[in-house]
């Protein structure tokens, strides 16, 4: 048992204080010396991460749930759901031009009160929103993968598909569509289950740059009013920082801080994700006439309507 610095009669608080900020003027691991030997605590970086007075700026007094903001051009509306055990977990989000976009509504559900199935998604997935229906909606299948593949082959004709999460490291594509039903030569089946592998350090990083957007800025991320810190807490659970298991360039991971819960965050990632597959994520300015045909491409939702515009947030 390590005792701390403050416990003894021959240190000060003016001392420890000279000793902070010294061992801070060293960089993150003398800083990571001091708290662990003297002041005896356990060290965790902070990283880069909004603070609780950030994410509740996102919030607009003024817009109940499910309300679009007046004056705004809305060009879609997606969902994004996280699978626990005990809980499912959902926020949708409408998207606008400019890449704004607005939680139209969140919530969860114990699992308990539908025997396991997701059966308590439908009336959620099918309603309409600002006058728009779910175009997409992402599922995580990290747990639970059969009972997600299962809901999903119900409600059909892929507008409801799951989902799977990979680091930035391990996939260079923002979403990757893969075909999970195949002919017996291999081929997609027609109209079969897809499966969407998410670039989640990517999306995580976008999510935390646009709740630093102020309200009435291209890219905003606005919340409603009903939105309130047992929401918003999600938000500051993870953090990104250096990668010190990786040596030459700097590579950085995401952590975490298992004090607070992450599962919001983990929707509304889905959500931007779904966004870009929609081609929502980036459209500068309304259409006067139907845009060109397209290639199409395979980090685009298969049965989107093709993007208005289609600018690429790196």
């Amino acid at each position: 048992l390590q005792i701390p610095a403050t416990y003894s009669l021959d240190t000060t608080w003016g001392g420890l204080a000279r000793m902070f900020l010294e061992a801070n003027s060293k960089g993150p691991e003398s800083l990571r010396v001091f708290i662990t030997d003297e002041l005896a605590e356990p060290y965790e970086e902070a990283g880069d991460r909004p603070d609780m007075e950030s994410v509740r700026a996102c919030v607009d007094d003024d817009r109940a749930p499910g309300v679009a903001p007046d004056g705004q051009t809305v060009l879609g509306v997606v969902a994004g759901v996280d699978v626990q055990e005990r809980r499912v977990y959902w926020t949708v989000r409408a998207f606008g031009l400019e890449g704004r976009s607005w939680l139209m509504t969140h919530g969860f559900t114990a699992r308990e009160e539908t025997d396991g199935t997701l059966e308590m998604l439908t009336p959620i997935l099918m309603d309409t929103y600002a006058g728009f229906p779910v175009s997409l909606g992402l599922i995580d299948s990290g747990y639970d993968r059969d009972v997600i593949y299962t809901y999903c082959r119900g409600v059909g004709g892929n507008r409801f598909i799951p989902s799977k999460g990979r680091a930035g490291s391990q996939m260079t594509d923002l979403i990757r569509l893969t075909p999970q039903d195949r002919m017996p030569d291999g081929s997609p089946a027609p109209g079969g289950l897809m499966l969407a592998v998410v670039n989640v350090d990517h999306w995580k990083t976008i999510v935390h740059e646009r709740i630093a957007v102020k309200r009435g800025l291209p890219r905003e991320w606005r919340l409603h009013n009903g939105a309130e810190d047992d929401y918003l807490i999600h938000f500051i659970s993870e953090y990104r920082r250096p990668n010190p298991r990786i040596k030459g360039a700097i590579k950085y991971e995401w952590v975490h801080d298992k004090r607070y819960p992450n599962h919001y965050l983990d929707c509304e990632v889905l959500a931007c994700a779904g966004a870009y597959a929609m081609g929502w994520d980036y459209v500068a300015q309304a259409p006067t006439a139907p845009p060109p045909p397209r290639k199409p491409s395979r980090d685009r939702h298969p049965w989107a309507p093709k993007p208005l515009s289609h600018g690429i947030r790196v």
